[in-house]
């Protein structure tokens, strides 16, 4: 567990709210971080031990906005406007997600930072665990597992959630900006060192021991 005076960064990608969103694989559904918020903050946030958490994220302008930086108090947020069209190909779909990404880390990312710790993730992750039941190696990039995915046969890495010492983001960045845009994130793991797994095995998304991604269907929001 992280030591009571730690200071982490938290960077938050992608997606906070929209309805009706055009998901390569789940089809129409809504996506609204106000269902996963307090789980995420039970689960993850209020058991880092740490009193100085700061919160970054590149997203998408959202008519919920206000309750967005009200519920985080970002110390950095940049707002970007959203490509709902369906994505027409592999490329695409993996471009967008992984360039949000990369916004995330560069609003992390100051030489005037005193962190020690970065946890990047998403903003509609349900955790079925809490992150302290998970064994971490703080010299290491900490992901939670080993994934799988149908058509791939290269090893996968799961892409929702790395955990690694601040002084290890520049670093990081710097390596996943050499992988080309159009590579599936779930790859990263070929092109990165000194990973860690915090969970045994191999799992499709559906299996996660860790955690399922909110998905809210229609008017049942």
């Amino acid at each position: 567990m992280v030591e009571c005076m730690t200071k982490i960064a938290v960077g938050l990608f992608g997606i906070h709210y929209l309805e009706e969103m055009n998901h390569w694989c789940f089809g129409k559904n809504t996506v609204d971080y106000r269902k996963t918020y307090e789980n995420n903050k039970n689960n993850i946030y209020n058991l880092l031990g740490s009193t100085s958490i700061d919160y970054f994220s590149a997203t998408y302008d959202s008519s919920i906005y206000k309750e967005l930086l009200k519920d985080y108090h970002f110390r950095k947020i940049q707002f970007n406007e959203v490509n709902n069209s369906p994505a027409t190909h592999d490329d695409e779909k993996f471009i967008k997600r992984n360039r949000i990404f990369k916004k995330t880390i560069e609003l992390m990312i100051d030489p005037a930072y005193d962190y020690d710790l970065a946890l990047i993730t998403r903003y509609d992750m349900r955790m079925k665990v809490k992150i302290n039941d998970l064994t971490f190696d703080f010299d290491k990039i900490n992901v939670f597992y080993k994934a799988k995915w149908k058509g791939y046969s290269e090893e996968l890495i799961d892409d929702n959630f790395y955990y690694m010492p601040y002084n290890k983001l520049q670093d990081f960045y710097n390596n996943i900006l050499r992988i080309p845009e159009n590579i599936t994130s779930h790859l990263w793991g070929n092109h990165l060192t000194n990973i860690h797994m915090a969970v045994d095995g191999s799992y499709y998304s559906h299996e996660s021991p860790v955690y399922n991604i909110n998905r809210i269907k229609g008017q049942n929001i």
